[in-house]
């Protein structure tokens, strides 16, 4: 789990894949196009279609970090393990799905939006890092820095609703592990138009602000 840790605080940027409105191969290129324009950390959420299968063609075929979303039963957790997906992430709080991934090595990062629900996932689940989502919704930038008073050392992975303003101030806050973002980078009419180019330049200019 450390070194999964230490490569999505490298990365940065976490790229979210939710449910594109276009086919499996579409997909993936569109990822491989994110990934061309320096992307190093992919989520793909278990509600998108055929989300093991493009979990097992980027692990296979790739070699950035893959992690999936949106996980909420042991069910899912089993099936993450079998396609090699290095990380899972949740939009709840749940101790006991945090505590069944410990027992077996698997990251797992929990979503919380309320100080309690942090303290709940980091120090009485165990989790190693814990998703403040939704993001726009719990306070945006001033929840993240506020919440560093009273937790300095729990890891934070805002997502939903992170606009470039907001992603580059959270890039710079040491509590900050990554960032996820989706349809900023992943726009539907960059999906729907088959605009590969457009969306490598866009992963470029996020990624851009990460090592700036």
């Amino acid at each position: 789990m450390d070194e999964v840790l230490r490569r999505l605080r490298d990365a940065k940027l976490l790229l979210c894949v939710r449910r594109p409105d276009v086919s499996l191969e579409n997909v993936h290129k569109a990822i491989l196009a994110a990934i061309s324009g320096g992307v190093k950390a992919i989520e793909v959420t278990m509600d998108t279609p055929h989300a093991i299968t493009i979990v097992e063609r980027l692990r296979k075929e790739t070699g950035v970090l893959v992690g999936t979303g949106t996980v909420i039963s042991e069910g899912q957790v089993n099936m993450c393990e079998e396609a090699r997906a290095h990380f899972v992430m949740s939009p709840i709080t749940d101790t006991g799905l945090i505590k069944y991934c410990n027992n077996k090595s698997m990251l797992m990062i929990p979503g919380a939006m309320t100080p309690t629900e942090v303290h709940k996932a980091y120090f009485e689940a165990g989790a190693r890092a814990v998703k403040v989502f939704p993001f726009n919704a719990c306070g945006g930038t001033k929840f993240v820095t506020g919440i560093q008073g009273p937790f300095p050392d729990i890891p934070l992975l805002p997502a939903s609703g992170v606009d470039f303003e907001s992603f580059k101030e959270l890039a710079q806050q040491s509590n900050v592990l990554a960032i996820g973002v989706s349809k900023q980078i992943l726009s539907l009419e960059a999906l729907r138009n088959s605009d590969w180019g457009s969306i490598e330049r866009e992963a470029s200019l996020w990624v851009k602000e990460v090592n700036s």
